[in-house]
């Protein structure tokens, strides 16, 4: 099912003991929620996984000429960036500045982003809704005074709903094993064995 931002705004007016709306009007509560949704959207979105507004696309190689000698090659990431997921291939070493990012990978394959941006409201999971309506409500009761319990409640449920959602969203990418690492191979041999032949004692 999806939900407008006026269904989204009307149910955490509803939380907050109000009249659930059709539209969006003048009075200064709504108005208030209204405005507060452009900030909190993109703003839990990046404290988030969000699969449902993650995609991937194939990197630009820029003729930008990095100043630091740390880095060869500049690529321009896309405009609606929020987020960085991942880069491929890896493992990649690089930084972002601004809308670039900074590596030295020149591969013969194409180095792509993968990378959470902006959507429509109709486009949230259900359980990122049910999240992001209580945190507009507690948003809302800190902002006009409200009874500090209850804004207190609001935060400790959308404590919870952000959790659930995260578990969930967690379920749409497999964890992929880890093949080789340090850890991996002491445990695979043995911590003693290694620990015996690569460590000593001063």
């Amino acid at each position: 099912m999806a939900f407008s931002r006026t269904q989204i705004i009307s149910l955490a007016l509803g939380l907050m003991g109000k009249a659930g709306i059709n539209v969006i009007g003048n009075d200064p509560l709504t108005a208030q929620a209204d405005a507060v949704f452009d900030l909190l959207l993109p703003a839990n979105m990046q404290k988030m996984s969000c699969r449902f507004a993650t995609t991937s696309v194939q990197l630009s190689l820029t003729p930008e000429v990095p100043v630091s000698p740390n880095w060869s090659y500049i690529y321009a990431m896309p405009g609606d960036f929020l987020k960085l997921v991942g880069l491929d291939p890896v493992p990649l070493t690089y930084e972002i500045y601004g809308n670039k990012i900074y590596t030295n990978y020149s591969g013969g394959s194409p180095l792509y982003l993968e990378y959470v941006r902006p959507v429509m409201p109709e486009q949230l999971s259900p359980v990122f809704v049910q999240f992001f309506v209580t945190e507009i409500a507690m948003w809302l009761a800190a902002s006009n005074a409200q009874n500090a319990n209850l804004t207190s409640f609001f935060r400790d449920q959308a404590q919870i709903y952000r959790a659930e959602a995260s578990a969930i969203d967690a379920q749409n990418r497999p964890s992929i094993p880890m093949q080789s690492s340090p850890v991996v191979e002491i445990r695979s041999v043995g911590f003693g064995a290694n620990f015996n032949n690569n460590v000593r004692i001063f």
